[in-house]
């Protein structure tokens, strides 16, 4: 498995680390899920064929079904992020204020 795909399964890995709490019962689901997804990279000829099975092969719902079982962890943005979350808004904001007022 080259060094992109193991990045893109890193990513998800740590996202359940980072920025959730997995509940003692989900664990084996989230074990599960992580030993699918490194299969799936190891069948992967490079990080693009790996997003493109890991969308359509079920295992972003999966994911995102998974996420919904764990708790999340307060996160404390850094003044970049504000600022970048800021500017998003903003940009939003402006493509569509009509809908949004």
């Amino acid at each position: 498995m080259n060094n992109d795909i193991l990045q893109c399964i890193n990513t998800r890995i740590d996202f359940f680390e980072k920025y959730y709490f997995v509940p003692d019962n989900v664990r084996p689901e989230v074990d599960d899920f992580i030993k699918e997804m490194q299969s799936v990279g190891e069948q992967s000829t490079d990080a693009q064929d790996f997003e493109t099975k890991f969308a359509t092969n079920g295992l972003q719902e999966r994911f995102t079904a998974i996420l919904m079982k764990c708790t999340p962890k307060q996160y404390n943005m850094t003044a970049e992020e504000k600022a970048a979350s800021r500017e998003t808004a903003k940009e939003i904001f402006k493509e569509d204020r009509s809908r949004i007022i």
